[in-house]
């Protein structure tokens, strides 16, 4: 086998599967935690769901229907990076349609998060790093803030009322403390030492969200 086609992926994607599948992970995904709310919905408890999302990973392989999209972007095209992108947006949307329509919307939390910074692929210019970084310094791989410092946001009708921002920091550990506090849940192993915080109370507006970070009792 050779790999003259590894470049660019897009010509074979979606073309040589049967419908429903058009071979985008992210929608496969979905339609396997579609067909979970659908079975759990004769054993209606809570539950926890973790939907790793690699869409827009390397090599970046876009549906031509997103790739077209962006023929016109800065620097030329770049139909595959910024077409799987939005692959994953409209993935997205789709989820919270399902739990809308189940009816699950309103108390269900959904967390999202970027696990770190873009990646440099050694011909990207300075400019164009310092572009996807938004000015920050270096990227994916460096402990500065253009590797570490990526976009979280979360959504919870029941508890969040308005939209907020927060500017203090928060890391990927804080994720489990948070999660147990708002299932009013102790940790089963209450002697272990703890790295995160929990980010409740800011996310409720008991503090402010650019209070000083402290432990968790």
């Amino acid at each position: 086998a050779t790999r003259d086609c590894v470049s660019n992926l897009t010509a074979k994607i979606g073309e040589l599967r049967e419908s429903p599948d058009t071979g985008d992970d992210t929608e496969y995904m979905l339609n396997l935690f579609e067909g979970f709310l659908d079975r759990r919905s004769v054993d209606p408890k809570p539950f926890l769901a973790a939907l790793w999302l690699h869409t827009p990973h390397a090599p970046t392989p876009a549906l031509p229907r997103f790739y077209h999209a962006y023929n016109a972007a800065i620097r030329g095209p770049n139909g595959d990076y910024l077409g799987t992108i939005s692959q994953m947006d409209e993935q997205l949307g789709r989820l919270g349609l399902m739990l809308r329509d189940r009816q699950l919307e309103e108390n269900t939390l959904i967390w999202f998060s970027s696990d770190n910074g873009p990646v440099s692929t050694g011909a990207a210019g300075k400019h164009e790093i310092l572009s996807l970084t938004n000015g920050l310094r270096q990227c994916k791989g460096s402990l500065f803030e253009g590797g570490i410092r990526s976009l979280s946001f979360i959504t919870w009708p029941a508890a969040i009322r308005s939209h907020m921002e927060m500017w203090a920091p928060a890391a990927a550990y804080d994720i489990l403390p948070t999660l147990l506090d708002a299932m009013q849940t102790t940790y089963p192993n209450p002697h272990w030492a703890r790295d995160g915080v929990s980010l409740l109370p800011r996310i409720k507006g008991s503090e402010s969200v650019s209070s000083p970070r402290q432990p968790t009792k």
